[in-house]
This record gives C-alpha cells, structure tokens and sequence, in this order.
C-alpha cells in the first residue's frame, strides 16, 4: 500500500530494550479514511501475547480508527531470519 502518510515503531521487551527491537510496527494511513498496519516480530510468540500488541497498537498507536472497524486491517507476521542493510555500510564510512 502506498500512501502520503506512514509511521514506523519498533517493539521493544520492556525487561530487554538494551537488546534492541524485537519487531517493528508499519502503520500506513489512506487519504480515504484506511488504515493498513504490518506487525513483523523476530520470534514467535502466543495467541494472547499477540492479542496483547494489536490491543496496545490500537490504543496507542492508531487514535482515528479501531482495529473492530472495518478501514483499519493489521497483519502479523513472524520472521525466522531478519536481516537489516545498509546501517553497516553507513557506519563504517
């Protein structure tokens, strides 16, 4: 979905932010009132806690619309390898 208007968040566990994110959160908002989200998390993780992130997503991320609406779909999905490019090559320059 391209759009004028996005956001990216990271996820971060509380007890590990030193760690660094376990996921991220795109969140991509339609001139047309839509409201289309991907959540892609590094680890697996229960129904509930998944359940507990769209709620907090909802809450606190996407204030115009909830996910019971029908203009906002959120996706999940669960990487097993998660590679970054480019920051590397930045650093070493």
């Amino acid at each position: 979905m391209r759009t004028p208007h996005s956001e990216i968040y990271g996820i971060f566990v509380s007890d590990r932010v030193d760690k660094g994110p376990v996921g991220r959160v795109d969140i991509h908002y339609s001139l047309y009132g839509l409201v289309n989200g991907l959540v892609v998390m590094d680890r697996d993780s229960s129904g509930t806690e998944t359940e507990e992130l769209i709620a907090k997503i909802n809450d606190e991320l996407v204030e115009m619309t909830k996910i019971d609406d029908r203009n906002f779909e959120l996706t999940v999905a669960f990487a097993t390898k998660v590679l970054t490019f480019g920051k590397e090559e930045l650093d070493e320059e």
